[in-house]
């Protein structure tokens, strides 16, 4: 069955190309040239109409055998499982009313006097409504370098460092409102 089909699909292409018969795709012969008239005679032709059709039949035939898919059910079985959040606590603290000057310095075995008398310059002090708090306060630098409190008698802060070396200290001075 297969093969006649086969066989009339490759005799219908060969007939649609002209291979099997040539006069299915060739043109139409051109008429004859008329003769030339004499030079002092007239003559009149009349209009010649020619035409040609051509006519192509090509069956096409497609079998398609049905097919059949089976799938096996397939069950999947999940555990459940049990999350246990443990509640938080959130503790909101008072917004700090403290003011913090921040800043560094190099010291020398001459001491560096960073808070106090703003008439010197780079020196830095609380604003007015506030009293320092060298408790409060931090100062981070190098063993060589100490940090001397004269708050109480003089208002003021200064670090200086050991004979003959030097470093850089950075500070975060508190100041807290006045009572």
């Amino acid at each position: 069955m297969r093969l006649r089909v086969i066989v009339l699909a490759l005799v219908a292409i060969a007939v649609a190309v002209g291979l099997v018969l040539p006069s299915a795709g060739a043109k139409p012969p051109k008429p004859p040239k008329p003769p030339k008239p004499p030079k002092s005679t007239t003559t009149t032709v009349a209009p010649t109409t020619t035409s040609s059709t051509t006519t192509t039949t090509v069956a096409t035939t497609t079998t398609v055998e049905p097919t059949t898919t089976t799938v096996e059910p397939t069950t999947t079985t999940v555990e459940p499982t049990t999350t246990t959040v443990e509640p938080t606590t959130t503790t909101t603290l008072p917004s700090d009313p403290n003011i913090y000057l921040i800043g560094s310095g190099f010291v020398t075995d001459q001491g560096l006097i960073f808070y106090g008398d703003t008439t010197i310059p780079g020196v830095i002090h609380c604003p007015i409504g506030y009293n320092v708090s060298f408790a409060q306060s931090t100062f981070t630098h190098p063993a060589n370098i100490t940090v001397i409190d004269y708050t109480a008698d003089f208002d003021t802060i200064m670090a200086i460092a050991d004979p003959d070396t030097t470093g850089t200290i950075d500070y975060r001075i508190a100041c807290v409102p006045a009572a």
